[in-house]
């Protein structure tokens, strides 16, 4: 819920100029992603010193291939990435990152309420599945699910809680509805 808020509210829906305009109808020509080699990159400048400052890289956030989120690699579990619910049993926290994503667009934040959160360095650690510890008959295997994309490729998104495949660690909101 609060990753669409967030989208609502502009971030990864505002980011390029031309998809904002004011009430009066004057456009503000900043563009806060640019494109390099086939890839897409924030550049708002809140943004990315809350990136830089948590240890992150260079003067810009990679993001995934829509433009509208974090990319998955970078951030991991963060809430605006577009992997959120892939890789934890937890809320996804709202990291000083897309605090700044937010003062880019003009909102005025207090940073002092962004989640605890860490820049993982060394890689994402993705839940695997766990392998079935009895050989059972393929049309009886029970269902299991290593993240949400697998969910998706499976064409069983979103899961409800008691539907086969549920876990809480596919719920990042913890609302009984993962993948969503």
């Amino acid at each position: 819920m609060i990753h669409e808020t967030l989208h609502a509210l502009g971030v990864g829906t505002l980011w390029e100029a031309d998809a904002r305009v004011s009430l009066s109808g004057a456009s503000d020509e900043r563009s806060l992603v640019t494109r390099s080699a086939g890839r897409f990159y924030y550049t708002g400048a809140r943004g990315v010193a809350a990136y830089r400052a948590l240890g992150g890289r260079g003067d810009r956030i990679p993001l995934d291939a829509d433009a509208g989120h974090w990319a998955g690699s970078t951030v991991c579990s963060e809430i605006l990435s577009g992997d959120a619910g892939d890789y934890t049993g937890r809320v996804n926290p709202v990291s000083p990152i897309t605090l700044g994503a937010l003062e880019d667009l003009g909102y005025r934040v207090n940073r002092a309420a962004a989640s605890p959160y860490t820049l993982p360095l060394h890689g994402c650690g993705v839940q695997s599945a766990p392998a079935p510890t009895k050989a059972t008959p393929p049309d009886r295997r029970p269902v299991s699910y290593a993240s949400c994309a697998a969910v998706r490729a499976a064409g069983a998104a979103p899961l409800r809680r008691g539907d086969p495949g549920y876990r809480a660690g596919l719920d990042g909101d913890g609302d009984g509805l993962a993948c969503e």
